[in-house]
């Protein structure tokens, strides 16, 4: 019993640690065409298709994968690297 308690701890830890939960960011999408999925893995279900310059924001994060709210779609996962610091978002732009 003590045994599985323990691996059930170690896993939360690990998914905790695995997304973070920092201050949300703003970003734009780099690429012509992004696909945005449920779960953050190549086949997870397409959810939503972004266009290049689309703002979004990233509310986690999953080793190389982003999580991210845009208007007009469920939260879904990209990879960050389609993705750019939108800096006119801090500028009050």
């Amino acid at each position: 019993m003590q045994m599985r308690f323990a691996l059930v701890a170690v896993a939360v830890t690990a998914l905790m640690a695995a997304t973070s939960t920092h201050a949300e960011e703003r970003a734009r999408v780099r690429v012509s065409s992004l696909k945005c999925r449920a779960t953050p893995e190549p086949a997870g279900q397409v959810v939503a298709k972004l266009r290049r310059g689309e703002r979004v924001r990233v509310v986690g994060h999953s080793a190389a994968w982003a999580r991210i709210r845009t208007n007009g779609h469920p939260p879904c996962w990209t990879a960050q690297r389609y993705l750019t610091p939108d800096a006119d978002a801090y500028r009050g732009r």
